[in-house]
């Protein structure tokens, strides 16, 4: 490093820092006399403040590690305890780049680093930064260690306050690498083959020191109690009345922390330990409990009031909690039913007579292990491993036999993907007739490629069904120039639009691939998702991006107009 980084005007002195081992820094005094402040602001000293920048062997591929080597900083957002280059050095690490991997390049240099360090100490001064959102975590510092493998997924919220500072929360063993808090309490009733319990101890405060090398049960409980959390006796009582009770031979120690900003809120860690053999003389008890070695395992924080879906802001957040009806689990149908599962879907009814065949994989949503079983069911298991909360019925019944039994939908929105003819009139026939229907709605590919896309959509209030639509949306397409490619919906496909997939007397079939049709699906879900709750009929004609090259990619809405 021949040049420090001094041509920022906050910046007052900068000098080389040396440390061996391929480490290498700069010290740098940044004036903060001009800096906007607020009491409950970043505690800055009123001229200058200091600040390390230490450059290892990965730089410049990876930033440099910013830090303080005073405690000023600690439970303010972006400040870590310890610093990854030094861990058994106190250091607070400020982390003005959290996501290194877009937001760092290799070009950017040292002024850009000190540029960003700037920006970061402006903000902070001023207090600009949301603490619910922008702290790092409640449990700073480095991640605990040492880890071992397995996950905890916690999903369900945590009882309202007040609550007790040691608790039992219910385990429910998943997988040798998953286990599942399903429960923030023990009950009588849980069956002791699939579940134990977990003792989950609570602190007041949040822990800005962070659990750090905590390698034994003793250490994590005096870091618990020094956030005023339950005392180290009381926790270890605890853990002698419970290890009786372990049914999968495992100890674990959830810590509950409080969030430094939002009472209602905790951030949890998962301390484990194989269930000890220890003696039965109650003075050696607490002893051999507190020297005992635990590990940390991930935690998967899915709570609803600390994660943030990441398509809440997508189109498809529409469906969630819909209920879905699919008549046809084909080349849509299988990969539609798929997206909209993972969108937040509660409950799906599936509806198709045939079977997986082993010519289909190259298409549809479907793996080996499912050929020759029914497509419906084998869909079915498929949804029902997205989601622990997916309802979902398979149904042998064909689409006709079941309007010509009187059909009674019990659905939000009903998706007919069968791709034929008579289905579509009867169920317009019987949109028709019914009151209280659901959004109904069309799909289909075109044969010759399956990459044009229609969906004709029929809202609970029109007094029809899609084949209307279609019959009107055929009226504004062949008058139409611009719109002639999407013709072969209505007419008759040519010798060459569709494949004969066996030698003999074999049924026609659709050309595609399974990145046709799975590119078609996501944006029919998805132009499907906007119609949930308006009264827009009509038609949405869309093109694949690769169907004609440079010129793909065309999207038509067609409003519905009665003739």
């Amino acid at each position: 490093m021949r040049e420090l980084p001094n041509r920022h005007p906050l910046v007052l002195a900068a000098k080389h820092l040396e440390a061996g081992k391929g480490e290498y820094g700069a010290l740098l005094r940044l004036s903060t006399q001009t800096l906007d402040r607020v009491g409950s602001g970043l505690p800055i000293s009123p001229n200058s403040e200091e600040f390390e920048l230490w450059f290892g062997r990965d730089y410049p591929d990876k930033p440099p590690s910013v830090v303080v080597r005073h405690k000023r900083f600690l439970g303010y957002p972006h400040v870590l305890a310890q610093c990854v280059r030094f861990p058994d050095v106190f250091f607070c690490s400020i982390c003005i780049y959290l996501d290194v991997a877009r937001e760092w390049h290799p070009a950017f240099g040292l002024d850009r680093v000190v540029a960003r360090l700037v920006e970061w100490l402006e903000d902070a001064a001023a207090d600009r930064f949301d603490s619910r959102t922008a702290l790092y975590h409640p449990i700073g510092g480095l991640p605990p260690s040492p880890r071992v493998a397995g996950t905890l997924i916690v999903r369900p919220s945590t009882p309202a306050p007040p609550r007790k500072p040691i608790s039992l929360a219910t385990i429910e063993s998943r997988a040798p690498h998953r286990s599942d808090l399903v429960r923030w309490a023990k009950r009588s009733g849980d069956d002791p083959a699939s579940t134990t319990s977990a003792l989950v101890v609570r602190t007041k405060e949040p822990m800005v020191l962070g659990l750090g090398r905590t390698s034994t049960l003793g250490d994590l409980l005096a870091r618990v109690e020094a956030a005023k959390g339950p005392p180290v006796v009381a926790v270890l009582g605890a853990v002698e009345r419970l290890l009786p009770h372990l049914t999968d031979g495992t100890l674990r120690i959830i810590v509950e922390v409080a969030h430094p900003a939002v009472e209602s809120l905790t951030y949890v860690a998962c301390a484990m330990a194989p269930v000890p053999r220890i003696a039965t003389q109650r003075a050696t008890i607490a002893s051999h409990l507190h020297n005992l070695p635990i590990g940390w395992i991930t935690v998967s924080d899915e709570r609803t009031e600390i994660a943030t879906r990441r398509d809440h802001q997508r189109p498809t957040s529409a469906y969630t909690d819909k209920t879905i009806e699919i008549w046809g689990c084909g080349g849509l149908g299988s990969w539609m039913a798929e997206f909209i599962a993972r969108a937040g879907a509660r409950r799906f009814v599936l509806r198709d007579t045939g079977a997986v065949a082993g010519g289909l994989l190259v298409r549809q949503n479907y793996t080996e292990d499912d050929v020759g079983l029914p497509k419906a069911t084998q869909l079915a298991m498929r949804l029902r491993a997205i989601s622990d909360d997916l309802e979902v019925s398979a149904e042998p019944s064909s689409a006709l036999d079941v309007l010509a039994d009187g059909y009674v939908p019990t659905t939000d929105i009903l998706i007919d993907a069968t791709i034929n003819v008579t289905v579509g009139a009867r169920l317009d026939e019987w949109a028709r007739a019914a009151s209280g229907r659901p959004l109904i709605a069309q799909v289909a590919t075109d044969p010759r490629s399956a990459t044009l896309g229609i969906l004709a959509v029929a809202d609970p209030a029109a007094p029809f069904g899609p084949a209307t639509i279609d019959d009107a949306t055929w009226l504004a397409v062949h008058t139409d120039p611009t719109l002639e490619r999407f013709h072969g919906f209505w007419t008759p496909p040519r010798k060459t639009d569709q494949l004969v997939p066996a030698l003999g007397c074999s049924t026609p079939t659709f050309h595609g691939s399974a990145a046709d049709l799975a590119c078609l699906a996501g944006s029919l879900v998805s132009l499907l998702a906007g119609h949930l709750g308006s009264s827009a009929p009509g038609t949405h004609l869309i093109e694949a991006s690769h169907a004609r090259g440079p010129d793909g990619g065309g999207h038509y809405f067609i409003p519905y107009k009665a003739t």
